[in-house]
């Protein structure tokens, strides 16, 4: 999540799968379940922030932008130029989708859908 000092303007999904097709339903369904939820605690993970630090609660911006990234091979419907990723209605007007295609002989393909 990304926060600014009292509020979440984004949530991202990051996946991490070069040599596997993308996994996105449970993603998805995460990014909307969140879309429906009135307040979000977040906290501090110590190893990265120092001591541990109490909870506190964000609300979510109205306007949330929801990613979805992922680094991936491609797929069939890379080759015919079309996305395997689907946008939930839900989240229209307030989704992208970054990707990072990978295939055996060549470097990755970069990808922005909203």
């Amino acid at each position: 999540m990304i926060c600014n000092s009292q509020r979440v303007v984004a949530i991202v999904e990051l996946k991490y799968q070069p040599r596997a097709k993308p996994s996105t339903v449970k993603d998805l369904n995460s990014l909307t379940a969140l879309a429906h939820a009135e307040n979000v605690a977040l906290t501090a993970d110590h190893r990265f922030a120092g001591p541990q630090s109490k909870p506190r609660p964000y609300a979510l911006n109205d306007k949330v932008l929801y990613v979805w990234a992922g680094i991936h091979r491609q797929t069939p419907e890379d080759i015919v130029g079309a996305s395997p990723i689907i946008c939930p209605s839900l989240l229209e007007g307030r989704f992208l989708c970054l990707r990072a295609v990978t295939s055996r002989d060549a470097a990755p393909i970069i990808r922005f859908e909203q």
